[in-house]
């Protein structure tokens, strides 16, 4: 966030004045704005008040910004909802800002976007789709069960198992696309397996192993999994309908393992039968072949083809906003190419949509174990331009965002010297 922090002091202050005076703020969720009031503080929880529209399409431990003007100064801090009922209640923020100085608000990376760059004829991919869910892709304990002497061996013994369980199978890797449909992208987003047997009984309210690695109904249907799906499912009625159209097509049961390398997901096992249902012993095989299937990749150097092949970089992006984004890595190599003032065009694909967006280095400090890069869009379509604001914001472009900067604030006055 480009402005002057606020120090403890003055923010206890300026919070204390803020729900004396029943000043206004505007919450910024992910899509969605309200108009509010502090009602109340706690010990360590604002309370938030809207008399109009209420708070139900916001969830717990969703991430927020609130923005509002005070005596001349539009200040904005990030929080997080603890719940949301009838009233909004946040954490007490930790930081605050005024002065801003950016012209669009940034906002956490939207699900199932991918960034990549090209700087010399090297492209660096930033993000593949994150899961919650970490493997460190080391030799799992059960690795001896597995024929490793190669891959061939390793894919034949998994195939040879599988037929056992009357269930066909297939691998696919997002080595070269991203997920597509309901049950690739949730897969990804939870890092959890997919496990539906049999098929009319749809997903399971409760995990079957009782283990949190199969995914349950709720967290299928939960709004921080499902935001900017193209198929959104909105109720437990179109999620059952989805498996209950496989019914028809004579599948009994099926399952999806993702493939989880560190914190990313690099594909899935997708099993399904059409004879019997599977059981619970299905998903334990297939969940300890995908942590050796990952871990022979990494010894048959999978991971290090893509680096020399593509300069691949598990790098984090921060934040995206509609005139540019921060990303972050550890590599002394990017360090050393990426100067303050670099041109390059970075390849943004949000949901169906790729765009080229030619850009610039602005922005570049360290801390003691990364570099931030800070890069201002120059080059951008009209057209994807306005797709990529309502991508990020939820609503179109309108007058008063081209007039103003962030939250609303003035544009900061130019000087000469």
């Amino acid at each position: 966030m480009m402005g002057t922090p606020v120090g403890r002091v003055e923010r206890e202050f300026v919070l204390n004045n803020v729900a004396e005076k029943k000043i206004s703020l505007r919450v910024h969720g992910y899509k969605k704005t309200r108009q509010a009031i502090v009602l109340r503080i706690e010990e360590d929880v604002l309370v938030l008040y809207n008399d109009t529209e209420g708070w139900s399409d916001f969830s717990a431990k969703e991430e927020i910004r609130v923005f509002f003007s005070y005596f001349g100064h539009v200040m904005t801090f990030p929080s997080r909802v603890k719940s949301a009922d009838d009233y909004l209640s946040i954490e007490i923020p930790g930081e605050m800002i005024k002065n801003l100085q950016r012209k669009y608000e940034r906002i956490a990376l939207p699900p199932g976007t991918m960034v990549s760059f090209a700087v010399e004829n090297i492209t660096y991919e930033l993000t593949f789709p994150k899961t919650e869910e970490y493997n460190p892709a080391e030799q799992p304990a059960y690795g001896d069960a597995f024929p490793q002497e190669s891959l061939d061996k390793l894919m034949a013994g998994a195939a040879k198992k599988i037929s056992e369980f009357k269930a066909n199978y297939r691998i696919q890797m997002f080595r070269d696309r991203g997920p597509k449909g309901w049950e690739e992208e949730i897969i990804t987003r939870t890092g959890k397996s997919l496990f539906v047997s049999p098929i009319k009984a749809g997903v399971p309210k409760t995990d079957p192993d009782m283990s949190g690695r199969i995914l349950t109904k709720a967290q299928a249907l939960a709004p921080e999994y499902n935001i900017n799906l193209s198929e959104l499912l909105g109720s437990e009625a179109e999620l059952d309908e989805r498996f209950s159209q496989l019914s028809d097509k004579d599948i009994v049961a099926v399952i999806y393992c993702p493939l989880i390398y560190h914190d990313y997901v690099i594909g899935y096992i997708h099993v399904w039968s059409e004879h019997v249902t599977l059981g619970i012993e299905v998903f334990e095989y297939l969940y300890q072949f995908s942590k050796v299937l990952v871990y022979a990749l990494k010894n048959h150097a999978y991971f290090d083809n893509i680096e020399r092949q593509k300069g691949e970089y598990a790098a984090e992006i921060l934040d995206i906003s509609a005139s540019g984004l921060l990303f972050t890595h550890t590599s002394r190599e990017l360090h050393e190419r990426l100067v303050l003032y670099t041109d390059l065009d970075l390849f943004l694909r949000m949901g169906p949509r790729k765009m080229v967006i030619g850009s610039r280095i602005m922005r570049k400090y360290q801390d003691n174990k990364q570099t931030y890069y800070g890069c201002q869009f120059l080059d951008l379509k009209p057209e994807d331009f306005r797709f990529l604001f309502d991508s990020i914001y939820g609503r179109e472009l309108t007058p008063e965002d081209e007039e103003l900067w962030e939250g609303g604030a003035e544009p900061p006055k130019l000087t000469f010297t």
